[in-house]
């Protein structure tokens, strides 16, 4: 299966809106932190391992690591991540994306959210025959993202310098499971988020501007308040939903998958920056866990 060159790049950045969905939903601080990107975390009888927090985007800044990631990088021989980002994994994302069952988006849409979806859409590089054939909640990602011009996001980068390098890589959850996020959401539900998503799109550029801002700062807590400035503005019934299965579900289950892994032999764990805060985020859940954590930078 070949996709368009457009489609493919904005694919390949796909996984940010998981980064930008939990930016909706992150409650409070919880964690103790309020700063920081790389922790250590430990418990007695296990060897020290480290937490990275990662932000999906091919922004310079980004892909620049810090010296003290790249000294935990060099030092560790196993990169754990979301999910395997490799080919499989991609082409599984693409395919998810596309209506199966002989309808057209229009069909859902009715005419004039069609027709407002497709001027939209026309105007990030989508052409109108590929748009007929996407789900609402894909069309509300590719809306959401941000320009995309190589594709290399941070993670991808980590992702393809840990293969080259021969470090061992494993995945917190599958393609499968990350998708079932927007595939879980009813029909009508993924209507209304496509509709807040066009209600909103001349916001979202200065919102992952902000975000963007707050990363490169190292500000876990400013990300925390735009993140519940951003819920207010959304569909609460949707967003309470969307909350339990991309935050709590997601992170009680990475937690649970990481503790055999970094027991059986050190690892630096890189995940999206916001699954570290909040009373449900990774630094609490693995505190309640045990586990000792302390900010490295």
């Amino acid at each position: 299966m070949k996709l368009p060159a457009f489609l493919a790049l904005r694919c390949n950045t796909l996984f940010f809106l998981l980064l930008f969905s939990i930016s909706l939903a992150v409650q409070g601080e919880g964690s103790g932190y309020s700063s920081g990107l790389l922790f250590q975390i430990h418990k007695p009888g296990t060897e020290q391992s480290y937490l990275f927090g990662t932000m999906h985007s091919e922004d310079r800044r980004v892909l620049e690591l810090a010296k003290p990631v790249l000294d935990t990088l060099e030092r560790t021989r196993r990169l754990v991540l979301e999910m395997r980002l490799d080919p499989e994994a991609m082409l599984t994302s693409m395919t998810a994306m596309i209506l199966s069952d002989g309808r057209e988006l229009q069909q859902i849409l009715g005419q004039a959210l069609y027709d407002e979806t497709r001027i939209a859409a026309e105007n990030i590089g989508i052409p109108e025959v590929a748009l007929r054939k996407f789900k609402p909640w894909a069309v509300a990602t590719l809306l959401s993202l941000p320009t995309s011009n190589t594709g290399l996001f941070l993670d991808a980068m980590l992702y393809q310098e840990a293969i080259a390098g021969g470090m061992e890589v494993i995945g917190l959850e599958n393609a499968q499971e990350q998708l079932a996020v927007f595939e879980g959401i009813p029909e009508a539900d993924q209507v209304i988020l496509l509709k807040s998503t066009l209600e909103h799109l001349d916001q979202i550029p200065d919102t992952l501007d902000d975000l963007l801002d707050a990363y490169l700062a190292r500000d876990l807590k400013k990300l925390v308040d735009l993140s519940n400035s951003l819920q207010g503005e959304s569909d609460q019934r949707v967003m309470q939903a969307f909350q339990q299965a991309v935050v709590t579900d997601r992170n009680i289950r990475m937690v649970q998958r990481l503790i055999p892994i970094i027991a059986d032999a050190p690892a630096v764990i890189a995940v999206g920056a916001l699954h570290l805060p909040g009373d449900e985020g990774l630094l609490a859940l693995l505190r309640k866990q045990g586990f000792t954590v302390e900010k490295v930078f």
